[in-house]
């Protein structure tokens, strides 16, 4: 609204200042031309009020949608940050996957602490440990595969890879 008034201001300014120039060098010209451009003036008063009053906005035209667009997610197996982990299983349906998600993870604890000489590595006791993140659990990502389901299982827990590699 403010550039449009500018934009009329503007055009006015010019418009006065063209009839100030007409009228101060009006004596030099003939009085044939200038009754001409007596008469012409109210055409050239409406063609700067129309002008002045144009937009300037541009026409938008909207882009076709493309039918079927999606988005492929990408989704990694293992650690995403500290505090979060994920797994990739394949089963016959959802909740087979959810277990088995449970247990691989389950084990990758276990065969970590192995690894890092833990004493703490007695897969009953670690589900207990874990049993708040692994009950939490959630699919992030599924896709029906032949003969099943390929499942992204994550689990989310505060300071999860410490855990992971308690000593």
């Amino acid at each position: 609204m403010h550039i449009e008034i500018q934009n009329h201001l503007n055009i006015n300014y010019i418009f006065c200042f063209m009839v100030e120039i007409f009228f101060r060098t009006g004596s030099l010209i003939k009085k044939g031309m200038r009754s001409i451009l007596m008469k012409l003036a109210p055409v050239i008063v409406i063609f700067v009020f129309c002008i002045s009053c144009a937009t300037d906005k541009p026409t938008v035209v909207p882009k076709p949608k493309q039918p079927d667009q999606t988005t492929e997610i990408s989704v990694t197996t293992g650690w995403v940050d500290e505090d979060t982990y994920t797994v990739r299983i394949t089963a016959e349906d959802a909740e087979k996957a959810k277990e088995m998600a449970r247990h691989q993870i389950l084990k990758d604890i276990v065969n970590v602490r192995v690894r890092n000489g833990s004493r703490y590595t007695d897969i009953t006791k670690i589900s207990g440990e874990f049993e708040k993140p692994l009950k939490e659990g959630r699919i992030i990502k599924q896709e029906q595969i032949n003969g099943g389901i390929e499942v992204y299982f994550q689990i989310n827990d505060k300071g999860l890879k410490k855990k992971f590699e308690r000593q």
